[in-house]
């Protein structure tokens, strides 16, 4: 059996998931054996939340949308990464995803992640702007 995380808007399993997988309040997995463990997502980036994730043994992430840079850490730590749907029930999205209903989120481009603003802008390099004459 997969050990799944999810990012939710409560802490229990009644809960919705949360829109974005880094800016979730908090964080659920659920074990083997259908135990659930929440935290509070104190990191609110999504590639602290993989990590987290990965630290957990999850194998499986259910989610409406994960960053591009969280993404890339999920994968490479070979966590499966399936889209959830706005306002269903975190404990109706594991039951979808045991039974074989869920689909695997795709990878995000650059432009397709909403929210996402450049933590600093690009400048055209012109001569000269770096002392060179």
């Amino acid at each position: 059996m997969p050990r799944i995380g999810m990012p939710l808007t409560r802490d229990h399993l009644g809960a919705r998931i949360a829109p974005h997988l880094g800016k979730a309040r908090w964080l659920a997995v659920l074990d083997d054996d259908g135990r659930v463990q929440t935290t509070r997502n104190v990191g609110l980036r999504g590639r602290w939340v993989a990590e987290l994730f990965a630290a957990a043994g999850v194998t499986d992430v259910v989610a409406e949308h994960v960053g591009e840079g969280a993404w890339h850490a999920l994968d490479a730590a070979r966590i499966r990464v399936w889209r959830g749907t706005r306002g269903v029930a975190a404990a109706e999205l594991a039951s979808q995803l045991l039974d074989g209903r869920l689909e695997l989120l795709p990878r995000p481009e650059p432009e397709e992640a909403p929210g996402h603003q450049p933590r600093h802008r690009h400048r055209e390099r012109r001569r000269g702007s770096f002392g060179w004459h």
